[in-house]
């Protein structure tokens, strides 16, 4: 959330951003195979119009499109009048901020030789060696690539489960109407069955009274 007491980074807030892409583009896979099922089902529950299902399928999902796109522009907005306002870059990325501090230690150590060249421990104490910062900037990406990877992984199992969930739905659908239907002959056998005896018994009943 973009508050005033506790503000978030611009990278948490470019995460946010890649994170509501990912889910509203699982939410439209969900609605356009919704929209499949509906029509590509062999028949339709009583009182419902297939038209009616889809066009509030659609609107939903447009609905949907809308608010992510609402705050998606909110959140750059918000990211941009940060920058303008003069909040520092190096909250951006932590690739960049490692490259802002390897910059800063070169300025730092160009200071100390020229006012200590004749001690070499106060060289030492202040020069940073360029091999262990451009480690660390390669374990800070190699940590998110990992990250993303991880997040990927987990955005497929959620679609997956999503998937499982619509198939048993589908299924349990067409194992209703098979049961409607079952239902149906039965009523209708046991009506054919009752009228039958009705009129067996009348025609009984006439024979009876004869003399």
């Amino acid at each position: 959330m973009l508050t005033t007491e506790h503000p978030s980074t611009k990278t948490e807030i470019r995460r946010a951003i890649k994170k509501v892409k990912a889910e509203s583009a699982i939410i439209e896979k969900i609605i356009y195979a919704l929209k499949e099922t509906v029509v590509l089902s062999d028949e339709v529950l009583e009182g419902t119009d297939v038209d009616t299902v889809i066009e509030n399928l659609d609107k939903e999902l447009c609905d949907i499109m809308d608010l992510v796109d609402t705050t998606i522009k909110y959140a750059n907005d918000h990211i941009k009048e940060r920058l303008v306002n003069g909040e520092d870059e190096s909250e951006v990325s932590t690739i960049a901020s490692s490259k802002i501090s390897v910059n800063s230690m070169a300025t730092k150590s160009s200071h100390t030789k020229s006012s200590h060249a004749k001690s070499s421990h106060a060289k030492s104490s202040h020069v940073t060696p360029p091999k262990s910062v451009e480690k660390s900037v390669v374990e800070t990406q190699q940590q998110e690539v990992k990250d993303a990877n991880d997040r990927l992984k987990q955005l497929e199992k959620d679609q997956q489960a999503l998937e499982q969930e619509l198939q048993k739905k589908c299924e349990t659908f067409e194992l209703n109407k098979e049961r409607i239907k079952d239902a149906r002959s039965i009523v209708f056998l046991n009506e054919a069955r009752a009228k039958a005896t009705e009129r067996f018994g009348k025609v009984t009943e006439d024979v009876t009274v004869l003399p």
